[in-house]
């Protein structure tokens, strides 16, 4: 049997530089606070199990989720009783709210990623699980090592990776982009925004290449399988690498 319980913290943020989540297993979702808000507001959904619903209620309370500041950084992790025995693995989901101008750092072991509405940087990942960007700026850096990747806004640079799932970027970008994105066994799809100013090189090794929309210099190589084009001044290189999947270009 399982239970659940929910555990509230706040730390100010006037002397944080960035905040950096970890969850051994369990979601993440971290979104920007309101103009002026000062405050990390984080909570927790801890998942235990027991023999009985008292026993996993009580192991659900006994997670705690903490937090410490270290060199300016918020750093927001949770531990189990060193004394207690649960039923199966624990889970705890955690919903931070980030106060703006904060860079992120989150990461699990087990569970989906998902950032919304940040202009700051991130940096993101996930064992088992799938992350998702959504309308931010900045500089992402995500890996999915057994899921998906799905990302949109408007970044100045990117490293967006799976292992194992596919890799979705819409980039609105205004100017430069740089920056890199590949899979191992999934597909890429690409969308570049008209503003974006790139060079974007790509390649696949077991799939096929595709681009429908209008890049300047577009040239594929012999076998189809890479190609390189411009979109605006091309003052970025955004580089494609998909290793069994295919690449499109939208």
């Amino acid at each position: 049997m399982e239970a659940t319980s929910e555990q509230d913290l706040e730390q100010g943020a006037e002397a944080l530089t960035a905040v950096q989540i970890h969850s051994r297993r369990g979601d993440l979702t971290i979104e920007p606070g309101q103009p002026g808000e000062t405050k990390v507001r984080i909570r927790a959904t801890r998942i235990a199990g027991g023999d009985d619903e008292t026993e996993a209620r009580k192991n659900a309370q006994s997670i705690q989720v903490v937090g410490q500041v270290r060199e300016g950084v918020l750093q927001v992790d949770w531990r189990l009783p060193s004394a207690r025995s649960m039923r199966g693995e624990p889970q705890v989901h955690l919903r931070v709210i980030v106060p703006r101008g904060l860079a992120v750092r989150g990461a699990t072991s087990a569970g989906d990623v998902v950032a919304r509405g940040f202009d700051t940087d991130l940096k993101l990942s996930t064992g088992k699980g799938s992350i998702r960007i959504e309308q931010c700026a900045g500089a992402w850096d995500a890996t999915a090592n057994q899921g998906d990747v799905v990302a949109s806004g408007r970044p100045s640079r990117v490293a967006l990776r799976s292992a194992g799932g596919r890799v979705r970027a819409s980039l609105d970008t205004q100017g430069p982009l740089q920056g890199r994105i590949e899979t191992r066994s999934g597909s890429v799809e690409l969308a570049l925004g008209p503003e974006a100013s790139v060079r974007v090189v790509g390649e696949t090794d077991g799939g096929e290449v595709r681009v429908d929309t209008v890049l300047e210099a577009l040239t594929f190589r012999a076998d189809r399988r890479g190609f390189e084009g411009v979109r605006g001044q091309g003052a970025g290189r955004l580089e494609v690498r998909a290793e069994a999947g295919s690449i499109t270009v939208r």
